[in-house]
């Protein structure tokens, strides 16, 4: 008798009433009747033995008596059968693409009919088996209210419309009314683009240097034009008042009691600035002049701008330990003692660059006074990610 290419010989023991029959190779060996009591018999109908021997006779694989079976792969090809089947009869072919659900019930047919091949092999089982759990973790959804073709599926059991509605005495049928998904919160109508910024400020010139710095920290907040609304002032001196605004509104403007400003003799608590600098000096973020002044009017150096946005900056945490070596620059000597280490760290960060009087010399010109333009070019530097 042959064996199969694994070098098994595929037996099926089966019983039918009291007969026992053998089939080796689909060969029928033996035909018994079976007697209660008869050792391996439970009783009752169907498969008592099933599976495949080596070609020694010595080893008898997925063995199982009266429906208790050992682990083989028949009896798992036979159990994922079921279960896949169990699960699949559970599902609604309509929510899977044809393609997917197809892939499940081929590779489901032709699980099943490897089981009954008499010549099938134990791994052309145990790859049935596989194949028909691959396909069912396979599955894919259609699109939510799409059909598998990627249509809308209409609905396959409409609800009748209800007999004797208003205004239908004769009991015949009325749609019902059409109610917008969201009566309290009607469509938005697109919010149109802001305008460009040189046609809200008149001094904004497109293409400029500073044009796309000034465009930024408007948008954000930051800074602003002057109370006419038609001017921003980019070439204008930079207040110390002002500068201390545009700071106060880049950290949130958190509370600050404008009282405290009343430590300067030139200050206004009432003043635009008075809570701003209230804050800005209680973080040492700002300090007065030496003559204990505070000067709001008094315009603010390249020098302290950069000394109060590097006090800025390490109060929210940013790492400041980038140093530059000013040298480099012809008016390096210039520069003040008490902000030599932020200038160091604005032109290593490219926060502050030098100016250019004329081609190929750049200069810091620390003691000049900064421009409106110059600090919306230095926060977009410092600020933006």
């Amino acid at each position: 008798m042959e064996v199969d290419p694994e070098g098994n010989y595929h037996v099926r023991i089966s019983v039918e009433g009291k007969a026992i029959k053998v089939e080796v190779n689909g060969v029928q060996c033996l035909d018994y009747a079976l007697k209660d009591g008869d050792p391996d018999y439970t009783g009752g109908e169907g498969y008592v033995a099933i599976g495949m021997w080596d070609s020694d006779l010595t080893t008898f694989e997925n063995f199982y008596v009266g429906g208790s079976a050992t682990e083989g792969p028949t009896q798992d090809l036979r159990d994922a059968i079921e279960e896949v089947t169990e699960k699949v009869e559970s599902l609604d072919e309509s929510d899977y693409t044809a393609d997917s659900w197809k892939a499940l019930q081929d590779a489901l047919e032709n699980a099943q009919a490897v089981l009954v091949d008499k010549n099938a092999t134990s791994a052309d089982m145990k790859a049935a088996a596989q194949a028909m759990n691959d396909a069912l973790s396979g599955l894919q959804k259609v699109d939510e209210d799409e059909g598998p073709g990627g249509e809308v599926t209409p609905d396959p059991d409409p609800e009748p419309d209800e007999p004797g509605g208003d205004g239908n005495p004769g009991g015949g049928t009325t749609n019902p009314p059409v109610v917008p998904d969201d009566p309290d919160e009607p469509e938005q109508p697109d919010e149109p683009e802001p305008p460009a910024i040189e046609e809200v400020y008149e001094d904004i010139e497109a293409g400029a240097w500073y044009y796309g710095a000034v465009d930024w920290v408007v948008e954000k907040g930051y800074m602003s034009g002057y109370d006419d609304g038609t001017n921003f002032g980019p070439s204008d001196d930079l207040s110390r008042a002002q500068m201390v605004t545009v700071l106060y509104r880049i950290v949130g403007e958190p509370d600050a009691n404008p009282e405290d400003v009343t430590k300067f003799p030139d200050c206004d608590p009432d003043a635009f600035y008075a809570e701003a600098l209230a804050w800005a000096v209680s973080e040492g973020i700002f300090s007065g002049m030496e003559d204990g002044t505070f000067d709001p009017a008094g315009g603010l150096t390249r020098e302290q701008a950069a000394t109060v946005l590097y006090r800025l900056a390490n109060a929210m945490g940013a790492d400041t330990s980038a140093r530059a070596d000013l040298s480099d620059y012809p008016d390096a000597e210039s520069v003040s003692s008490f902000a030599s280490d932020a200038m160091s760290w604005a032109v290593a960060t490219g926060v502050l660059s030098g100016r250019n009087p004329e081609p190929g010399t750049f200069v810091l010109d620390s003691t000049d006074v900064c421009s409106r333009a110059e600090l919306a070019a230095l926060l977009q530097r410092l600020l933006e990610e």
